[in-house]
């Protein structure tokens, strides 16, 4: 191949570049790189190879955003995925209103969640979601970048978590964890959905059972987790659960038989008793418990 006389011979090693204009001449030189970078590295043994040609092409012409794109896929293929974040922050550089940086071929949303999944491991948590929004961009049904959201969005911004999940189980009616992960107030919904697809998962029933404690049906809490440790004998936070949902309908069976003892189980003075007594006892003490114990 004949090259413009304004690229040197040995491209990488060169410290100082020229820019050559841009003839169709020099265009075509620069596809021909990529065209190659491309063929070459459907053979995983050649990734290498196939760096070496885009990192020429960007030699060439170091604003080439195509040869950065062309790049990362490369990089990241080959595991080295810190540098395929630094590769591509550069093309944002050079041109960030180019839409082929966002949306190019159907692959570069694995691209984008995979740098989000490095940005998770380096804790940078905006980052992430940065590269999930990306992801999510170019596939809008992308259940692993959703979920992701989802989780990151959870603890501080509720209702943005919620968004996602929505979307999330809106594409994947059978996402187990996206159900789980839904707000409360369609939790037993999803729990019953998740059971559904999956009659013996331990968790989901646990959940279920949580949800009847939330609602103050004790009774249905407790034939839940009866069956949720009947599944799961070997699982001590079941029976652990199970044991304080019993301790409570003990007490609040005592203090029914007081009230019984005074006339008042009958009276609407005594249904209100009763009600006040149960957030007394068991009400956010018992939730705690069980969320805290999982």
């Amino acid at each position: 191949m004949t090259l413009p006389s304004c690229v040197p011979v040995i491209l990488i090693q060169t410290k100082k570049l020229d820019i050559c204009p841009l003839t169709e001449d020099f265009l075509l030189h620069l596809s021909v790189f990529l065209n190659s970078a491309n063929l070459i590295a459907e053979n995983e043994t050649r990734l290498e190879e196939a760096d070496l040609l885009c990192r020429q092409a960007i030699s060439m012409r170091p604003v080439y955003t195509q040869a950065y794109i062309n790049r990362l896929d490369i990089l990241l293929k080959l595991n080295r995925t810190k540098e395929a974040q630094e590769v591509y922050e550069r093309a944002l550089s050079y041109d960030s209103n180019n839409p082929d940086i966002y949306y190019n071929d159907a692959s570069k949303e694995r691209v984008y969640f995979n740098l989000g999944m490095l940005a998770m491991d380096d804790h940078a948590i905006r980052g992430a979601e940065r590269w999930f929004r990306l992801a999510v961009q170019l596939q809008d049904d992308f259940s692993f970048a959703l979920f992701n959201l989802a989780l990151l969005a959870d603890d501080h911004r509720p209702l943005e978590a919620a968004t996602f999940l929505n979307q999330l189980v809106r594409y994947h009616p059978d996402h187990i964890k996206g159900l789980i992960l839904l707000d409360l107030g369609a939790a037993e919904n999803c729990h019953r959905k998740v059971l559904q697809l999956d009659p013996e998962n331990i968790r989901g029933l646990r959940n279920l059972c949580v949800v009847h404690v939330e609602r103050g049906n004790l009774e249905k809490a407790e034939i839940c987790l009866r069956k949720a440790f009947k599944l799961a004998p070997k699982e001590e936070y079941i029976k652990r659960h199970l044991k304080i949902v019993q301790q409570r309908l003990a007490k609040l069976e005592t203090s029914t038989k007081s009230f019984d003892h005074f006339g008042l189980a009958g009276s609407q003075k005594g249904s209100w008793f009763t009600e006040a007594l149960t957030l007394a006892i068991w009400g956010v003490h018992l939730y705690g418990q069980l969320v805290g114990m999982s």
